[in-house]
Order: structure tokens, then C-alpha cells, then sequence
């Protein structure tokens, strides 16, 4: 029997999987730091706010996402092999035409529709809170929010190339060095007592701290010269100075300028990615209508320890997330042989079920302890919902798993009609279940929305796999 893993995927797999884990791992201490020095700060009413703020600005997000991840990916992908180089340890280049056409054009798209949306998505919060429709606390909250959202999607194209290559470590690195600069700032902020509308604008300067960072990488990874400000060959004065930093910026105008912005292609990726773009906002939409209607039948203090139980789990299903992401270019999209595919997927789905089962019994039999160590006393009723909500993150785990064979052959369609009925699902219990249990109901929608999603993709594999 032919091996079904070579030496080589299985080293890159293990470097991508061993850097996530190192920057996922980070985010997640970090993010469970961040989320208890607010809740501490703000306290549960506040706290609730911001959770609203954020569940606004998440559903809103992908109206950014034009060229999705899903799109770009295994485009970069098939053009990477088709030109043969795919490798990357030794930082070589790739200077292939369909590659800058690819990153030019998609950067232009989501930057223009960036800026659309930020300055919306501004004006309406500024009419609404005239007529005093929005609390205070939330449009301030949410303006700091809005500055993430510029610098953040423009900039992930970068990210979805050095996952196409799969090199994520750069990435990761300074995606884990912009959350340690925002961890410190806002522990000065509060412990200085800055008011809470500063808060929010350190994840606008996360967001740019990312760009830049990203913007470095990449002209690095393009050029063979290094882009530090001096070198070991400069001597240290000013006039030197001046002639390193002209030469480095000549050398990343030069590689920018590489960028092409294609009409066509623009209108194919328009296209193409327009079904994944609605189904990504039905997806996202899915993932915070709870907390929208929740705040309806409950007070924002309740919305407070449902957003800290809340908090806790998606951190925690980011690892489910990672893995899919890290596994899928080598173990789902660079296979061609069906049998070989049919058995990645059983046995990855197989490998995250464990992985996330283990730690809901772990986070579920210490949730009281872990909520009162992360969001302090006021906030141990969110425990209740923290037991459950891990046991969520197993459908979740699935689902991130199983979806990649429909991204893999681009089954548009299948992922609009599956996220579209999970928001419905989703909503449906919602509208019934949280008048009554209040955030147990949500919770309930929450899994109704995922378990028909991991349905629906069973489905679909089952029923297709002999016609792909």
C-alpha cells in the first residue's frame, strides 16, 4: 500500500502545527488575561456592553471579507504548485506573475471595501445615537472597534499567502507580539484609570501593529536583501543612516510595485467568491445573533456572564480552527486521490473529537474554579453557562474539519445553503427557547445552528464523493 503521508508534509505539518499552537496558545492566555482585567475593570453591566459592542462589530465584519481566505487560499495553492515553488524555509521567492496579480488585486478589493463599511457602519451608530437608540458606553466602545476593522482585512491577504505556503510562523509571531503590546496597554489603561472609551481603541492599534509587521514579512520574504534600518556593514552615523533607510525604502516600493490590480481577475474573485462571501456573513451573523437577542430578554449584567462564559469557549475553539487550518492545504487540498481524502477526513475528524472532548470535560469540571479565577466573584453565575457551552465546541471541532472538503471543490452553493439554514435554525431557537431559559436557549441555538451544519456537510460528502 502506498504511503499516505510523505517525510517532507508530514515535517511542514508539524513546524505549521507546532508555531499555531505556540501563537494560538499565547492568544489564548493572553485573551483569557485581557477578557478578566476588563470584566474586573468594567464590571458585569459594562462588561455586557462591550460584549454587545463586539457581537455588532463581528456581524458586520465580513461585509470586509469580499475575497475571503476560502477563495484565496486554494487559489495561491494551485498556483504555488503549478509553478513549483512551494517551498519556503529557505526564504526564496516567488516571483510568479498570477501570484502578485492574486495579492494586488484582492488587497485593492478589500481595502476599498474596508473603508466603505467602517464609514457606514460610523454614520449610522452617529444618527442612532443622536435619537439616543444606542447606549453611550456601546457607540464608544464600538468607534475604537471600527479603527480594528480598517487595518485588519486589508492586510490578511499576506496571512492567507503564507498559509497558502504553508509558513504561518511569521505570521503568528507578529499577530502574538501585537496582543502581548495591546495586553500591557490596556493593564496601564486601567490601572491608571483611563476611561473606557480609550479601551477599545488599543485593538485598532493591534490591528496596525499587524499590518506593518505583515507588510515587513512580506517584503522580506520577496526580497533577498534584508530590510533592517542598518547593517553590520554601515557605520554608525547619520549620513550612513540616511542611505540604508532610502535604500530600504527603495526596496520595498520596488516590491510593492510588483502588485498588479487585474480587472478581470477582480471580477472573477467578485464572482467566485461572492456565494462565500454571503454565506460567510450568514455564518458570522450566526455566531453572535444569541447575544444580539439575548440582550432583548435580559439585562446586560446577564449578557455580561453570558458573554464571560462565552468568551472562555471561543478562545478555545480557535484550536479546533487552527488545526483545520493548518491540516487542510497539505491533507485536503493538495490530495487528489478520493480514497486518500476520504481517510484524512475520517481520521482528522476522529483526532479533533478527542482532542476537543478531553478538554470540555477538563474546562466543564473546573468551570466555577476558572471563572472566578479569570473574571473574579461577580461573574460565577457564568459558570453555569461556561459547563456547557465546551461541550459545543466538539460539534464546532467536526464541522471545521468536515467543511474543508466543500471549500477543497469550491461547492459554493453547499456552503450558502449550509450556513443560511444554520442562521435559521439558529434563530428560530432563539426566538423560542430565550424568552424562556434565558441563556441556556441561547445556548441551545448556538448548538441547533453548528449540528445542523455538521449535518448538512455529512450530507453533502456522502452524496458527492463518487462525482468529484
Amino acid at each position: 500500500m502506498k504511503k499516505i503521508y510523505n517525510i517532507e508534509n508530514i515535517g511542514k505539518i508539524t513546524r505549521n502545527l507546532f508555531w499555531l499552537f505556540v501563537e494560538r496558545g499565547g492568544q489564548f492566555a493572553l485573551a483569557i488575561i485581557i477578557s478578566g482585567m476588563l470584566a474586573r475593570g468594567l464590571g458585569p453591566d459594562d462588561f455586557g456592553k462591550w460584549q454587545y459592542a463586539n457581537s455588532i462589530l463581528l456581524i458586520i465584519s465580513p461585509l470586509t471579507w469580499v475575497c475571503g481566505a476560502e477563495i484565496l487560499v486554494p487559489l495561491m495553492v494551485r498556483s504555488l504548485a503549478e509553478n513549483g515553488k512551494t517551498r519556503v524555509d529557505n526564504m526564496s521567492i516567488d516571483s510568479i506573475p498570477a501570484i502578485n496579480d492574486i495579492i494586488g488585486t484582492a488587497f485593492v478589493i478589500r481595502l476599498i471595501a474596508s473603508i466603505f463599511v467602517v464609514f457606514v457602519s460610523g454614520l449610522v451608530v452617529v444618527l442612532f445615537g443622536q435619537r439616543s437608540t444606542v447606549d453611550p458606553v456601546v457607540s464608544n466602545i464600538f468607534f475604537g472597534f471600527l479603527g480594528a476593522l480598517l487595518f485588519r482585512e486589508p492586510f490578511a491577504v499576506f496571512t492567507a499567502w503564507l498559509q497558502a505556503r504553508t509558513h504561518s510562523r511569521p505570521a503568528l509571531l507578529v499577530s502574538l507580539i501585537a496582543a502581548v503590546m495591546k495586553t500591557v496597554l490596556l493593564y496601564i489603561f486601567i490601572k491608571f484609570s483611563f476611561s473606557t472609551k480609550f479601551y477599545s481603541s488599543l485593538w485598532a492599534f493591534e490591528s496596525i501593529v499587524v499590518a506593518v509587521g505583515l507588510c515587513w514579512i512580506y517584503v522580506l520574504f520577496k526580497s533577498r536583501r534584508p530590510i533592517f534600518l542598518v547593517n553590520k556593514y554601515y557605520k554608525y552615523n547619520v549620513e550612513n543612516l540616511k542611505c540604508s533607510l532610502k535604500a530600504r525604502f527603495n526596496n520595498i516600493v520596488k516590491v510593492l510595485s510588483d502588485w498588479n490590480f487585474r480587472t478581470e481577475m477582480a471580477r472573477d474573485l467578485l464572482l467566485n467568491g461572492a456565494v462565500f462571501w454571503v454565506a460567510l456573513i450568514f455564518y458570522t451573523v450566526f455566531l453572535k445573533i444569541d447575544r444580539i437577542i439575548l440582550q432583548r430578554y435580559v439585562g446586560y449584567d446577564v449578557l455580561g456572564q453570558y458573554g464571560a462564559a462565552q468568551q472562555i469557549t471561543e478562545n478555545w475553539i480557535t484550536m479546533a480552527l487552527m488545526i483545520a487550518q493548518t491540516v487542510a492545504p497539505i491533507f485536503i487540498f493538495g490530495v487528489v486521490d478520493r480514497k486518500k481524502l476520504r481517510r484524512n477526513i475520517a481520521v482528522l475528524s476522529l483526532i479533533v473529537t478527542i482532542f476537543m472532548s478531553l478538554g470540555a470535560i477538563i474546562i466543564s469540571y473546573f468551570s466555577t474554579d476558572i471563572i472566578r479565577l479569570v473574571f473574579g466573584g461577580k461573574f460565577v453565575d457564568a459558570a453555569r453557562y461556561l459547563t456547557w457551552s465546551t461541550w459545543i465546541a466538539v460539534l464546532v471541532g467536526i464541522q471545521s474539519i468536515t467543511s474543508q472538503y466543500l471549500l477543497k471543490f469550491q461547492m459554493k452553493g453547499s456552503v450558502l445553503f449550509k450556513w443560511c439554514i444554520a442562521f435559521l435554525a439558529a434563530i428560530i431557537f432563539d426566538i423560542i427557547l430565550i424568552p424562556i431559559y434565558g441563556g441556556y436557549g441561547a445556548l441551545l441555538g448556538v448548538a441547533s445552528g453548528y449540528l445542523v451544519a455538521l449535518i448538512i456537510d455529512i450530507f453533502v460528502i456522502c452524496f458527492t464523493f463518487k462525482r468529484v
